[in-house]
């Protein structure tokens, strides 16, 4: 429990780092624009990690519902009491 608390407040701290970053991802999409396969926290979490060497929680990240478009969101990461936001830019491939 307390190396959990530590990871945490680590995370926090980095978050600063992260702010306003872009990443993009590649999907295959249909005719207008619409992604075959939602985009949901667990794999936006994992695309953090990988991209941005930014290990966090698929529950840090701020997401009313899945993306189920092509384009450019807002994604808001929150840990603790801090946020940072990150562009994640959806590339259509058909």
């Amino acid at each position: 429990m307390e190396t959990e608390k530590v990871q945490e407040e680590l995370l926090s701290k980095n978050l600063k780092d992260v702010d306003g970053k872009t990443v993009e991802l590649i999907e295959k999409v249909n005719d207008i624009g619409h992604l075959f396969a939602s985009v949901h926290n667990q794999e936006i979490a994992k695309l953090f990690n990988d991209r941005l060497g930014f290990a966090i929680k698929p529950e840090h990240i701020d997401l009313e519902k899945p993306i189920k478009e092509a384009g450019e969101h807002l994604i808001n990461i929150k840990i603790g009491e801090k946020t940072a936001t990150v562009k994640l830019f959806i590339k259509g491939e058909k």
